[in-house]
């Protein structure tokens, strides 16, 4: 009992300690971001935190550190400029349409909306509020082609797991076990040649962080 007091002790000491250090320097928040979703974003919801996925806790976490540091900022007199783009605008109001249409039309056909469908309304806000994190942390060309290289290293580590999991020397079980339990001609049961997802749950989204890196690594930064 007293182990396990002293080392929630110990992960609440170093929770601290990186709140406040993203806090000073919230691109840090960007730079966690990057490297921990290839190998956190396959993890179903409520497999390890209740509700929610751990991409999303990560999220939330790296928003709440980034928020307080600025409010911080705002309190010790420093300016606080925020400029709302064509872009952003455009994406609060795609966010809010997805959220409000789907329900719309549930309620329209005398359909009581369950707790996925508030869930799946959400994805967008969840998206467009990462969104605003990266805008907000990520102020200067160097710190975007820092992120480019970050996402380039994790997507090249998964790239390497993947070929492991394929070609069945290493497999990753447990919460990485993909969430996809039939074929690709919709018949059940386990799936049992490798597929090339280790840690994304999905080989389609293997490819897709691949992809997402290299295209992302194959244009010049740019800082709105």
């Amino acid at each position: 009992m007293i182990a396990v007091g002293f080392l929630l002790l110990v992960v609440l000491g170093i929770s601290i300690v990186g709140v406040a250090y993203i806090a000073a320097r919230p691109q840090w928040a960007a730079y966690i971001y990057l490297a921990t979703l290839p190998f956190v974003g396959g993890i179903d919801r409520g497999a390890i935190i209740p509700l929610v996925r751990p991409s999303e806790a990560i999220q939330v976490g790296l928003t709440a550190a980034v928020l307080a540091g600025g409010l911080f900022r705002f309190f010790r007199g420093e300016p606080i400029h925020i400029r709302l783009t064509r872009l952003d605008r455009t994406i609060i109001v795609m966010a809010a349409l997805s959220s409000i249409w789907p329900l719309f039309w549930l309620f329209a056909r005398n359909r009581v909306p369950s707790g996925n469908d508030f869930f799946e309304t959400l994805i967008l806000w969840r998206l467009a509020a990462l969104y605003a994190l990266f805008r907000g942390a990520v102020r200067t060309p160097a710190q975007l082609r820092k992120c480019m290289w970050i996402l380039l290293w994790s997507a090249g580590f998964l790239a390497v797991i993947a070929i492991l999991d394929s070609l069945g020397i290493y497999k990753m079980g447990g919460i990485w076990t993909p969430s996809i339990t039939s074929d690709s001609a919709g018949r059940g049961g386990a799936i049992s040649k490798p597929r090339g997802a280790p840690c994304a749950g999905r080989s389609i989204a293997s490819g897709a962080t691949l992809a997402i890196a290299i295209v992302g690594n194959g244009r010049p930064p740019r800082v709105s």
